[in-house]
């Protein structure tokens, strides 16, 4: 059959059926893939987490080499975290639990200028979801 019988030929319900059938393949390959592509990523969440929960028990008595230590491996998670390019909504709230770190979870009187502000309400927004 030449090009043009095919191109301009009524399409049949066995097409319809086949691209129906790929495009449910493609989306879930699709769909599998962006959630992989987090995976490494979504992991450093967790060990931000960790390491967030490790420095928030530091109190009055420990020694500041205790305190260096804990602050500096939660900054070591986080420039890990800065370093991946995020792909997924998961992966973009793990960044942004990274900049809440950054801000001691506080974002209050955040930003002088308008697009700082803006910033600092996708951050809080997307932790909110």
């Amino acid at each position: 059959m030449s090009k043009n019988v095919i191109a301009n030929s009524t399409p049949s319900r066995r097409l319809f059926l086949a691209a129906g059938s790929a495009a449910t393949v493609f989306g879930a390959i699709t769909a599998a893939a962006s959630s992989d592509s987090d995976a490494a990523l979504i992991a450093l969440g967790r060990e931000l987490e960790e390491a967030w929960d490790q420095e928030n028990k530091i109190n009055d008595s420990s020694s500041d080499e205790d305190v260096v230590a804990a602050c500096g491996a939660t900054s070591a998670v986080v420039e890990r975290i800065e370093a991946i390019p995020a792909r997924t909504l998961e992966g973009f709230k793990v960044k942004a639990r990274a900049v809440s770190w950054c801000h001691c979870g506080d974002f209050e009187g955040f930003g002088t200028t308008t697009d700082e502000r803006i910033a600092a309400r996708i951050i809080r927004d997307l932790l909110a979801i």
